[in-house]
């Protein structure tokens, strides 16, 4: 699963900077609006989807919302941030420390 920003000035999909291979690989794209007061319609893809990795490209006060929300659907995928939602502050404090166990970021922590 993948969750992003839409954003007219960036990817209208992650489809569009992968490879054929991995566009096959990803099994559900979430986008939300910034003006959005919840990512939860989104994440709650995931149980359908079942995904064994979970690429959250979300910025830090949706990513946050993201790893909670997985965390209370019960679902434990593999979690990825960038670098911009690194923060423990920012992102992992506000989701709860239990929620994000487990996590790999890109960002110097």
């Amino acid at each position: 699963m993948v969750i992003y920003r839409r954003n007219n000035s960036s990817l209208n999909s992650t489809s569009q900077a992968t490879s054929d291979q991995a566009s096959k690989l990803i099994v559900v794209e979430a986008a939300y609006e910034t003006n959005s007061p919840r990512v939860d319609s989104q994440v709650v893809q995931i149980k359908g989807a079942n995904p064994d990795i979970f690429f959250n490209i979300a910025i830090p006060k949706f990513a946050a919302q993201a790893i909670e929300m997985v965390a209370e659907l019960g679902r434990h995928p593999m979690q990825s941030l960038t670098n911009v939602s690194g923060s423990i502050g920012g992102v992992i404090k506000p989701a709860g420390y239990e929620a994000s166990q487990g996590i790999l970021s890109t960002a110097d922590l």
